[in-house]
């Protein structure tokens, strides 16, 4: 393995916190050491967490980028077809989880996992996945300086998805047959509806929280009659069985709270403001937006963005942090609180 001690002008890759390295990558004897693995999905590795070291919040791992050949190989060719400048945008740009075989860690909540499932989450779908505002500082406070964010408060709960595929869409093929004697509600003249988590879609089977809630927020009721083609509503299942009920959820209580919609067939966000308006003209639960603003209304830096992400949640409790999506959907970024973070969260 090549030295992982870095030099001043070095290039580093960063794993931020809830990333998890399963211990069948090649680097994973840089993660072993000190901590016995955990299982996830099925897998051993290592999850990446925050933790206090010295008097800051460290919310993540770098390792010089010279110990992954899997990454240097591929920049070096880039360098030779695109050149060193285009070749360093791309290697900015580039998650390279894929190359990696890192995945992101999320809490296992057994009050919401009984019910039947059709397998995986369709793969045409956009799972939401949101970069922290310190892997974006530089643009944050740079070009998108001068950019309208919508700021909206980032929920504790489990990502999930009501989607509609019209029977013209391309994509309509690809979903697995239903099983017998399912709910009508999952298909009809107009195409098929479904709810899907990150990793799982759900069957109406009269068990799944999820499409409990969907239910209750009068979603099946309408996603028929929405416009655009094929779409995916993107939110949150919250409520008092999930995550700890972090956000204080009267007992009892669940609901889905939406952040944003996807249009299958375009591949892209719509505006957040069409969300905003959609979701008020439904009666959808939308989640809550402090502003539409410029950043340096709030923050000239990483530090003082850190300290406007704490404030109260919906029923009083610590939030999470905030969400910030440019208004035509395409660019976001969280802002995490350092004291949610000191009280336990992820």
């Amino acid at each position: 393995m090549a030295n992982i001690y870095a030099q001043v002008g070095d290039l580093m890759v960063f794993f931020e916190i809830d990333s998890f390295i399963p211990n069948t990558a090649q680097f994973w004897e840089l993660f072993a050491g000190g901590k016995h693995p955990m299982v996830f999905n099925g897998k051993q590795g290592y999850r990446v967490e925050t933790r206090w070291i010295a008097t800051r919040w460290s919310q993540g791992i770098i390792y010089p980028l010279k110990v992954f050949g899997c990454i240097t190989e591929k920049y070096e060719s880039m360098i030779k077809t695109s050149g060193a400048e285009c070749a360093m945008q791309q290697l900015r740009d580039t998650a390279w989880e894929t190359e990696l075989g890192v995945v992101k860690w999320e809490p296992t909540d057994h009050s919401v996992i009984p019910g039947v499932t059709l397998g995986k989450a369709p793969n045409f779908l956009y799972q939401p996945c949101w970069l922290r505002a310190q892997n974006q500082g530089n643009f944050i406070f740079g070009q998108g300086r001068n950019t309208t964010w919508q700021i909206s408060e980032k929920l504790d709960g489990v990502t999930m998805q009501v989607y509609r595929v019209r029977r013209a869409s391309p994509f309509y093929a690809s979903l697995p047959a239903l099983p017998e004697n399912c709910s009508p509600i999952m298909y009809n003249e107009v195409g098929r509806v479904g709810v899907c988590t990150r990793d799982r879609d759900w069957v109406d089977s009269g068990e799944s929280l999820h499409w409990k809630t969907a239910k209750a927020a009068g979603i099946l009721d309408r996603i028929l009659e929405m416009p655009y083609g094929s779409l995916a509503i993107q939110g949150e299942l919250c409520g008092a069985t999930i995550n700890g009920n972090t956000m204080n959820y009267p007992e009892g209580k669940h609901e889905f709270v939406i952040f944003g919609i996807w249009n299958i067939d375009t591949r892209m966000y719509l505006p957040v403001k069409e969300v905003e308006q959609m979701c008020a003209f439904y009666k959808f639960s939308h989640v809550k937006v402090i502003d539409y603003a410029k950043v340096i209304k709030y923050a000239n830096n990483m530090d003082e963005l850190l300290r406007f992400a704490s404030g109260k949640g919906k029923f009083g409790a610590m939030r999470e942090g905030l969400v910030f999506k440019s208004l035509d959907g395409a660019t976001h970024f969280k802002v995490i609180s350092k004291e949610w973070l000191g009280n336990g969260g992820h």
